[in-house]
């Protein structure tokens, strides 16, 4: 849940010591010698994974989606917008199945976890929560920010479905050409500067030198990358290698979901998952074109699979973080995130034939007339 509003990578920082203490806490209450050599590499993937599966459910979960939905603008202006709501009609389901089959896929499957209780039952818990305290003002306000910024979020955009039009608050306060996502993120995050901090008196809640910490060099990751998918279409290159595709012209367009899908997941293995969809995604805007199949379809595909790469440290930055807390040997790695890859795959393109359609009106072996060349 973390994973969909803020980088992926700040979650699994922010896991991991709470990952930690829960296994020092069922070292402590005597758990089973059979249930701490598999409950410690089990855990840890979990929050990796987990990272990655729910950065998949909005536009701000993970770097790759809003590659997405800048590049797809860029490549296609006349094309119906992708808003955070309508990404979440497809992300959201596909991120609970993924959820949920990923979590019987690891504890009962693969390290097969007993069902007795490691950490001393409901009394640890609780006495470890009253430990913690009350819950403080300022982590309350927080809190209400937090939130009301995702609400905003969600709720920003128009949607249609069928002839059902639900207007978003931009359309009803004459504000949709002027105020967007990244405006709503600013503006909550002035406030958080504004709000006075109960904890540290003369301070606010989100003072200037807490913003050393953040990533900036993703920023100009971002930047680098568009300008980059800038060149390679000004440049012709993503024409070309589009145009490849027509060797792909006679086969079925959910053969070529199926080939882009795989060529992602395993190619994010080996590299950043941002940079390669931001060098993939403009040559799948023009390979869709020449094959003649809804471009929203590979792009959206080749996106969600960006995410599915389970198998190795450098894949994501949360499993490089997992992988250094020592609890996670390479081979166990290799052998989880196999089946994590062969199940994303499988997932991606059950969403994509399921809802794709109904939700986001996708027919694959259609190019709308938005994506036609004049």
């Amino acid at each position: 849940f973390l994973s969909m509003w803020i980088s992926n990578t700040s979650t699994a920082m922010l896991m991991l010591p709470i990952g930690l203490s829960v296994l020092q806490t069922a070292r402590d209450e005597g758990a089973a010698p059979e249930t701490m050599a598999r409950l410690p590499v089990a855990l840890m993937l979990a929050i990796a994974y987990g990272c990655n599966m729910g950065g998949m459910a909005t536009l701000v979960g993970t770097p790759p989606n809003l590659a997405f939905q800048r590049l797809f603008h860029q490549s296609f202006p006349d094309a119906p917008e992708i808003t955070f709501l309508k990404w979440m009609l497809l992300g959201v389901p596909l991120s609970i199945t993924f959820l949920l089959c990923g979590w019987w896929l690891l504890t009962r499957l693969i390290f097969r976890l007993p069902s007795s209780s490691v950490m001393g039952g409901k009394d640890t818990v609780g006495r470890l929560l009253a430990d913690l305290g009350p819950v403080r003002r300022d982590e309350i306000v927080a809190g209400v920010v937090f939130t009301a910024t995702a609400l905003l979020w969600i709720t920003g955009a128009s949607l249609d479905i069928g002839d059902l039009h639900i207007a978003g608050w931009r359309e009803r306060l004459g504000v949709d050409g002027f105020v967007n996502d990244a405006v709503v993120a600013v503006a909550m995050a002035v406030v958080l500067f504004i709000v006075p901090s109960a904890d540290r008196p003369g301070e606010r809640l989100l003072e200037w030198r807490f913003t050393s910490e953040v990533p900036w060099g993703l920023l100009l990751l971002f930047g680098g990358g568009f300008a980059l998918a800038s060149g390679f279409s000004s440049s012709g290159l993503s024409s070309w290698a589009g145009g490849r595709f027509e060797l792909l012209g006679d086969a079925s367009p959910w053969v070529v979901l199926i080939v882009v899908c795989t060529l992602l997941t395993f190619l994010t293995e080996l590299t950043s998952n941002i940079a390669t969809t931001e060098m993939v995604l403009p040559i799948l805007a023009t390979a869709a074109v020449t094959l003649g199949v809804d471009p929203r379809a590979l792009m959206l595909g080749a996106t969600f699979s960006a995410s599915c790469a389970f198998m190795m440290p450098i894949a994501t930055p949360p499993a490089a973080i997992v992988f250094a807390s020592g609890h996670v040997p390479m081979r166990e790695m290799v052998r989880a995130g196999i089946w994590f890859n062969l199940l994303g795959l499988l997932l991606v393109m059950a969403a994509m034939a399921l809802l794709g359609g109904p939700l986001l009106g996708i027919d694959i072996g259609t190019l709308p007339d938005w994506a036609r060349m004049p």
